[in-house]
């Protein structure tokens, strides 16, 4: 088993505090350095727009600056960390942008309105005009994210809306063909570790049943690939982490081989020549938050030493 060592995480340090984005360098903070959650609500909040949601490239993605529910979701994944409260005015805004957002005809949310094409963004953000990608586009991403949040923050839901979003994600769950497609199997993790117990369980062994199929897990796939094992399981915790060993510990075995010398994790995709100015900036801001998430999973699995 490989173990980032003490200089390895040295120099993951020095660049999350010299070149990663001012999000991701409070987050670091927050999290391996007992850093203010004030930083993060601060460098979270250059994101946030008038409407109480958010957009500006939170993820770097797709760089509009208008508000989608796709870029909220991810806000909530900093609020989250955070612990931030139903009085946070940064939580009530954005929970409010959401309400607002909810489309009776798909019964969710689209995540990204079709102005995402006037702005540089990776291919497979490209939008018609009604907002669609494609006509298999999953329901859940990130819907079932955002259902997540819902219950998080419920006190600030309507109660009948909270009971048919969560009903519809389930039902969404169910018909899905199997396996689960792995980004709406992550979606339904964060779901599945907000909601009550039952609808958790209810969750939980759908995604039991498929875990070995999501991904591929030939090891040579794996070490190419975009999705990890690790992303379905970032610590012990997971509900699918017995079910993904020994591929888990090889994954982090070769994450720890894949650090840069000057200490940070490349992404595995990039935009396939579209926009090259666009991607020099996503890519930039990626290798801080990349970074960071890899940190994180390391940290949790007992890989970094002395941490």
């Amino acid at each position: 088993m490989r173990i980032l060592d003490s200089k390895a995480f040295d120099r993951a340090r020095r660049f999350m505090l010299a070149r990663g984005r001012p999000l991701d360098r409070a987050l670091f903070l927050f999290r391996f350095e007992a850093g203010p959650a004030e930083d993060v609500r601060r460098a979270l909040s250059a994101y946030r727009n008038d409407d109480g949601g958010f957009g500006d490239g939170l993820e770097p993605d797709f760089q509009l600056p208008a508000s989608s529910p796709m870029a909220t979701s991810h806000a909530f994944h900093a609020l989250r960390e955070i612990g931030a409260g139903d009085d946070d005015a940064l939580v009530a805004g954005a929970i409010r942008y959401l309400l607002e957002q909810v489309d009776p005809s798909r019964e969710g949310w689209r995540d990204v309105p079709p102005e995402v094409n006037d702005f540089p963004h990776a291919p497979w953000w490209n939008r018609d005009a009604s907002g669609t990608a494609d006509p298999n586009f999953e329901w859940g991403n990130p819907d079932a994210d955002i259902v997540a949040a819902l219950h998080e923050h419920a006190a600030l839901v309507p109660p009948d809306l909270l009971d048919d979003m969560t009903r519809t994600a389930l039902e969404r769950l169910a018909s899905t063909p199997a396996p689960c497609p792995r980004y709406l199997a992550v979606c339904y993790l964060r779901l599945a570790d907000a909601a009550p117990a039952a609808v958790r369980a209810t969750i939980v062994s759908r995604l039991r049943a498929d875990a070995r199929s999501i991904l591929d897990l030939d090891a040579t796939a794996l070490d190419a690939g975009e999705m990890q094992s690790w992303w379905l399981a970032g610590s012990p915790d997971s509900p699918l982490a017995d079910l993904l060993q020994p591929e888990l510990d090889a994954n982090l075995d070769r994450e720890i081989a894949r650090q840069h010398a000057d200490g940070y994790w490349e992404p595995r995709w990039t935009w396939g020549g579209a926009y090259p100015e666009g991607w020099a900036r996503a890519r930039s801001e990626l290798l801080g938050s990349e970074s960071l998430r890899t940190l994180l999973a390391l940290r949790a699995w007992g890989r970094i030493e002395g941490a």
